[in-house]
């Protein structure tokens, strides 16, 4: 499982890197009988931000300027290998109109 995560980080590294739309996750994973592939929860919140800024034709440039942040720092909120905060992706995706929402569940 892993292994799998890696490659759909990857996989979802790549789209942002082409700019490319990234599909919403499957939601019924009986289908193929596989449990699902579970994210880190940072990596889950910025792919997040980065939906929600395509879907709002938000630039890079527009949400550092919403931020008052440097270009590179914005960059970094994009890159699923950069340890970002999870407090700076809650920023940015307030600046752009959203909010994180952090649940627990039981174990499965």
């Amino acid at each position: 499982m892993h292994r799998a995560a890696v490659a759909v980080e990857e996989a979802l590294a790549a789209r942002i890197a082409r700019r490319e739309d990234i599909p919403l996750p499957a939601t019924d994973s009986h289908e193929e009988h596989r449990p699902p592939v579970r994210l880190p929860p940072l990596t889950v919140a910025k792919v997040e931000l980065y939906r929600a800024a395509r879907a709002q034709g938000v630039s890079k440039a527009e949400l550092a300027r919403r931020l008052g942040w440097h270009g590179p720092q914005v960059d970094r909120l994009f890159d699923l290998n950069h340890r970002s905060t999870i407090e700076h992706v809650d920023q940015a995706l307030r600046a752009i109109g959203k909010r994180l929402d952090v649940s627990v569940k039981d174990a499965a």
